[in-house]
């Protein structure tokens, strides 16, 4: 039966279970029109459908593709459109490909709900959930409700409502019964991103561990829910979305991040959050992926003999620009993104691609994309490792973007003592800034062959002399309360290798969690600082910047064994000759044997603005005596 002119809007174009042939039949009776359709089940691809046409006495069919978990269909490699429905109606008024435009239909029945845009009206469960119901929606679902992914009139399904409501009992239940979390309404928002702006902290959680994007966006404003958490001043939903590792600087249509939109709204410890934040260490290191210079043709044949899988990887330097560029395999197709960098603030900077998060460095960008497609055709799953003369290569050339052009080799005399080969050292992201330069976390290849994670301190603007004293230095200090000093590269420039101390300063942790600080275990903590530098005033250096933001975290020493053993060694020094105060409840800038030592240079205590504070950001850093309860 063919639709009259008033029901072209209807829905009840759908016939499930008929084939190519049954399609031809029905839709030759009687006289139709040109445009005159049906929509059916494909028999080629499962989730997909078909859509069969009426078009001069013949019928063509044309292959609705279905694309992700969601309602979001194509018509063969046409636009991407977001339901069923809405499909339909794009090509009622436009044929956009077809042979003509879709006109009215043969009357069947509605398609699935979880297939459409937006439904008739709300549902049993709709009303149960929106009425805080806990006792109906649970027998609703016991009793296998079908109309878990109904959605209403504005597209929101029963798990939209819970989040958007804040139903802190019925969201569990409902994704407990497989609710699918990934479900957009008509704006193109998640439950999640209802969460995310009504500072729903337990909802968030439970939506990302149930599966959905942290990166979803909206139609409109490209907003993920980290936007929607900062616009509305949600700090708890923003505390858990970064603690999940959603990125710190997505950006929306008009290039805005998070902290733009929590400033502009005055939300102003939403903005010190983000401000604040510092991502995890990667995993990968960029020696496991980073080629140097590499044309297109080049990155292919090296992708199609290294196996040519899907999610197979590479980056190198463009041979035509010189930039970065991400060589990705995806169903048997080589794709290729430039990797764009930018400066905010004039100072830090970020690499991106398209209109990708801002991310802090080449390493966090592939654990970003590993993570999550984001944009990309496929997450980056398998790396393809450089040769040893590509590895080799590429690092020089990142040193050499990262440090300048070399000056001339010191003579080999005044390295000898705690060298380290250059082939035996890869370098990692940037962690932070020290007194003279930059820091890199790094891999180091020790005399047995183990490899070491590592802090490399560059000198950018140190004097040469002044580097190898404080080496000279560094290599007989020997305490288990001192960040041990490995050796320094042989080659210009000069730089420091450090042992890694990687879960950041005791400043972070004193501001983070001050209400943890407890005198009586932390009194222990502080005493082994104060042995530390003991140790080092005993010896002579004098440290040049001895604050809490100095002071690395590190759990590598059982807190009571180190921490009773360094109250004993503070008891046990001799105190200076001059009378001084009485000690602060926190480390002090100097050490309690100062007066036999060159006095430090006072500073004022600064905010952290590293990622990761190491054992090489301000000279001799001492490590905290702490245990594996201390995590900053």
């Amino acid at each position: 039966m063919q639709s009259s002119r008033s029901d072209q809007l209807s829905v009840d174009w759908y016939f499930p279970n008929i084939t190519r042939a049954d399609a031809e039949t029905l839709l030759k009776k009687g006289s139709p029109e040109d445009g005159f359709f049906l929509v059916r089940d494909s028999t080629s691809a499962h989730g997909d459908f078909g859509l069969s046409v009426y078009v001069g006495g013949d019928v063509i069919h044309y292959q609705i593709r279905h694309h992700g978990s969601d309602a979001f269909y194509s018509l063969d490699k046409g636009t991407v459109i977001h339901g069923l429905d809405e499909l339909v109606n794009h090509y009622r008024t436009a044929n956009d490909g077809l042979a003509v435009p879709l006109a009215g239909h043969l009357l069947g029945r509605p398609p699935p709900p979880s297939c459409l845009l937006r439904g008739a009206s709300s549902n049993l469960l709709h009303r149960a959930t929106e009425e805080g119901s806990l006792k109906v929606v649970s027998e609703l679902l016991k009793a296998g409700y079908q109309g878990t992914q109904f959605k209403d009139a504005q597209g929101q399904t029963a798990l939209h409502l819970a989040a958007r409501l804040r139903r802190e009992e019925i969201l569990p239940l409902l994704l407990e019964y497989h609710c699918s979390p990934d479900v957009r309404d008509s704006h193109g928002l998640l439950p999640l991103h209802y969460a995310a702006r009504e500072n729903y902290a337990q909802g968030v959680r439970q939506l990302v561990e149930a599966g959905s994007s942290l990166q979803a966006r909206s139609s409109e404003l490209n907003w993920v829910p980290l936007h929607e958490a900062a616009n509305s001043g949600a700090i708890d939903a923003l505390k858990t979305l970064l603690a999940l590792d959603a990125p710190c600087r997505p950006r929306d249509c008009s290039n805005r991040t998070p902290e733009d939109l929590a400033r502009g709204a005055g939300h102003t410890d939403c903005v010190e959050v983000l401000v604040r934040y510092k991502p995890p260490m990667p995993r990968r290191m960029r020696s496991e992926w980073l080629h140097g210079a590499m044309s297109r043709s080049e990155a292919e044949q090296k992708l199609r003999a290294g196996g040519f899988n899907t999610g197979d990887y590479l980056l190198r330097t463009s041979t035509r620009k010189n930039s970065t560029v991400l060589s990705m395999v995806s169903d048997d197709k080589v794709f290729h993104f430039e990797i764009r960098e930018c400066r905010l603030e004039g100072e830090l900077r970020f690499v991106f691609i398209d209109d990708g998060p801002y991310l802090d460095s080449l390493e966090h960008l592939v654990e970003h994309y590993s993570s999550v497609a984001d944009g990309l055709q496929c997450r980056l799953l398998h790396p393809l490792p450089p040769s040893a003369e590509d590895a080799h290569r590429a690092i020089t050339d990142n040193r050499r973007e990262v440090l300048g052009p070399p000056p001339l080799p010191l003579p080999r005399l005044l390295l000898s003592p705690g060298t380290i080969a250059a082939d035996d050292l890869e370098f990692g992201a940037p962690i932070g800034d020290g007194e003279f330069g930059k820091v890199y976390q790094g891999r180091w290849r020790d005399p047995r062959g183990r490899q070491v994670d590592v802090a490399i301190k560059t000198s950018h603007g140190m004097d040469r002399t002044e580097l190898l004293r404080e080496a000279s230095c560094l290599k007989d200090l020997r305490h288990r309360c001192i960040v041990r000093f490995l050796g320094m590269l042989e080659h210009e420039p000069l730089m420091l290798v450090q042992e890694l101390v990687a879960l950041g300063s005791l400043l972070d942790y004193l501001k983070q969690q001050p209400h943890d600080v407890s005198m009586d275990d932390d009194f222990k903590l502080w005493a082994g600082q104060c042995v530390s530098l003991t140790a080092e005033a005993n010896q002579l250096p004098s440290h040049r910047d001895t604050v809490v933001n100095g002071l690395p975290v590190d759990v590598a020493v059982a807190a009571e064994t180190v921490a009773a053993a360094a109250a004993e060694e503070l008891l046990a020094v001799t105190p200076p000759v001059s009378p001084a105060p009485s000690p602060p409840p926190l480390p002090v800038n100097a050490p309690p044997s100062a007066a036999a030592a060159p006095a430090p240079v006072s500073r004022e205590m600064r905010d952290p603005t590293e990622t990761q504070r190491t054992a090489s950001d301000r000279g001799e850093c001492c490590r905290p005596a702490m245990g594996s309860r201390r995590c900053a």
